[in-house]
């Protein structure tokens, strides 16, 4: 069931990018990971911090499926976007504590979400 709302996440990057152009940020300083809704905004995105010069700065972004959906808004192999699924407390952690690595893989994501005590006594046959 949606919220009613929807999230302008258009106007979230521009934001980002204006402060960081005003401020003469330099690139890199900024890693804060965001929500997106699709492979066109990301290019969109991508293409607006190369012109401004931030190009290697362009925030990084998670799409994180609470809800039961199979739906995927990009390909799991796209550059600079996570894709997570389902709830684990350890991701949860990972996540708050900036300890997940954008470039990570399926499998390492998967580890540190079963990596918790309460795992440790299962056993797969």
């Amino acid at each position: 069931m949606g919220w009613g709302m929807d999230t302008n996440f258009q106007k979230v990057f521009d934001k980002i990018l204006k402060v960081a152009v005003e401020g003469k940020f330099e690139a890199g300083t900024d890693d804060k990971e965001l929500l997106n809704n699709g492979k066109q905004i990301i290019r969109r995105f991508v293409r607006k911090y190369t012109e401004k010069g931030y190009g290697s700065a362009v925030p990084q972004i998670v799409f994180w499926n609470l809800r039961h959906s199979t739906a995927t808004p990009v390909p799991g192999n796209q550059k600079g976007v996570v894709l997570l699924s389902g709830f684990s407390k350890n991701l949860l952690k990972l996540f708050f504590d900036s300890k997940l690595d954008m470039d990570i893989g399926a499998e390492i994501a998967m580890e540190a979400a079963i990596s918790g005590e309460e795992y440790q006594k299962l056993v797969a046959d």
